[in-house]
């Protein structure tokens, strides 16, 4: 009977385990594409990268696309943001004339509520200033 109930007390501590420590789903959205000029280069680009409606503690990753419209290469540097719930990850090659370079933005939504507005610059080598991103989502 004791071997009965240590293994009942085990398996329900397994599978509460398993539900609280699970990795919340992923979905993965369509890209947007930023045209990178030399206008933009010089005085900057604003734009919203929505992510839409989704449930509190939804994981989606979206893309987005800049494209070297210039007569000269870029790198992206560096970005700054302003929380923690979105992440980025890019590629440090030249983007040359004509090409695109992909970032990957995942917005984690565990903790967050309502209407959410951040925001990311990304410099750019040659850029006076800083191309920024809003990201737009609404969490239930």
């Amino acid at each position: 009977m004791r071997a009965f109930l240590v293994a009942m007390v085990l398996s329900a501590t397994l599978t509460f385990a398993a539900f609280a420590f699970a990795q919340p789903p992923v979905s993965v959205r369509q890209a947007m594409t930023i045209d990178i000029t030399d206008e933009v280069l010089a005085s900057g680009a604003t734009d919203t990268l929505r992510f839409g409606k989704m449930q509190s503690g939804d994981v989606v990753v979206k893309t987005i696309s800049l494209h070297n419209e210039t007569n000269k290469p870029f790198v992206v540097v560096r970005h700054e943001n302003s929380c923690g719930c979105a992440t980025f990850k890019y590629g440090r090659k030249p983007v040359l004339p004509g090409e695109y370079v992909d970032i990957e933005c995942t917005f984690d939504s565990h903790g967050t509520h309502g209407w959410q507005m951040k925001l990311v610059k990304f410099y750019l080598s040659g850029a006076k200033s800083p191309t920024k991103v809003f990201i737009d989502a609404d969490v239930k």
